[in-house]
């Protein structure tokens, strides 16, 4: 599923194409016909993310779209040109929606869960129920009531969007890994220094994954060579080391590191996440968020994997400019064998293989002690962790 840092993303482009600017608005496929009708010609006023949720203002009315497990929107030139987004073809049989700018790009959107306009009301009712979102609220308390009152693990409680809006299933194993917190710890027995290192490195790692979300890259790790055995502290990798460097320790907090404040909130709406967009939001603690491990793959998205990555070098070179300590840049880049750098959409990817600490590194050893990484069920979908790092 589309996190959202994916969706934050995608307001972010929608600011910088078409903020205060008339859009053309179609539905190919007609099954959004009434509310392209409604919106076309109109000036776009507003594009915030909200956990997952997209909101785009135009005048009275706010175009909400939840991309589901599969949703995505796409980016193209006038002349048919790909520019972003998972990479398919052109064509109108299925667009559920398509956003012209004149004189600019075109946004298609497919595959969405959720593609409705709200009125002032709807938006202070969803809006309403949301919970904080890490890339917008820095405060770890905005979400710490919750997690002191749940039983339920930490890593199924960063996936109830009433606590972490916009979290998903890669975030609940590499926060904790960066915090050094168990996710099978109960969120009552996680002291409040170790919710605020939680929710810093949950805050950083989304942020900083926020600017070019729609890279078409598998989320597969590449493979990384043993670290030293007393590299306790060696770096994550160039993503991770900078979140180590600014969250998940105190003795040098950085002060540099992006913040970027542009939304907040979750996924419930009318107080039961779910009922607008799908059981697979968590809306209650220990509540699968995707239920569906065989679709993991398209869940996570391929667009997730590169979005991590697409600043690593500069997020560490980031945090060590701001006096945090130093970080060796492209570290666990070095895999076995040379591999060719991979250039899309105009970035390059090489150093997405080598973001992960945790995440789908069954076996490998840890990156700081070289113990093996340990994956199990959690709440019904998998996750991993380091058992030196992080003991029950």
């Amino acid at each position: 599923m589309p996190e959202g840092h994916i969706v934050h993303g995608d307001a972010v482009r929608f600011r910088a194409a078409a903020l205060g600017r008339p859009v053309r608005a179609a539905s190919p496929q007609g099954r959004f016909a009434d509310g392209a009708a409604t919106i076309d010609g109109r000036e776009l006023t507003s594009a915030e993310a909200y956990g997952k949720h997209l909101l785009l203002g135009f005048g009275p009315h706010t175009l909400h779209v939840h991309l589901g497990l599969i949703g995505a929107w796409t980016w193209w030139t006038p002349d048919g040109e790909q520019l972003a987004g998972p990479r398919t073809t052109t064509g109108s049989g299925n667009v559920r929606l398509r956003l012209t700018i004149p004189g600019g790009p075109v946004a298609e959107l497919r595959a969405t869960m959720v593609c409705r306009l709200l009125d002032e009301a709807e938006v202070d009712t969803l809006l309403a129920g949301l919970g904080p979102d890490p890339i917008r609220e820095p405060d770890p308390e905005a979400a710490a009531p919750l997690v002191r009152r749940s039983r339920a693990p930490l890593g199924t409680l960063l996936l109830d969007q009433r606590v972490a809006a916009g979290s998903g299933l890669i975030w609940r194993c590499e926060a904790p890994f960066h915090a050094r917190v168990s996710p099978f710890r109960p969120g009552r027995d996680v002291t409040a220094d170790e919710w605020a290192r939680t929710w810093s490195a949950l805050r950083t790692l989304m942020t900083a994954a926020v600017p070019d979300p729609a890279l078409d890259l598998p989320t597969t790790p590449a493979p990384r060579e043993a670290p030293p055995t007393a590299a306790r502290n060696a770096p994550i990798s160039t993503r991770a080391a900078a979140a180590v460097a600014v969250t998940a320790t105190r003795e040098a907090p950085a002060t540099g590191t992006r913040e970027t404040a542009v939304g907040t909130g979750g996924a419930t709406v009318g107080g039961t996440d779910g009922a607008a967009v799908g059981a697979r939001d968590a809306a209650a603690v220990g509540t699968r968020e995707a239920p569906a491990v065989g679709v993991r793959d398209a869940a996570i998205g391929t667009r997730e994997a590169a979005a991590v990555a697409c600043e690593a070098v500069a997020a560490a070179r980031e945090a060590v400019a701001d006096g945090a300590r130093e970080v060796p840049v492209g570290t666990r880049e070095a895999a076995s064998g040379t591999r060719e750098a991979v250039t899309t959409n105009g970035h390059s990817t090489d150093a997405l293989h080598a973001t992960f600490a945790v995440f789908r590194r069954t076996g490998e050893p840890c990156p700081r002690c070289g113990t093996p990484i340990t994956t199990a069920p959690l709440t019904g979908r998998p996750t991993w962790w380091c058992p030196h790092h992080q003991p029950h």
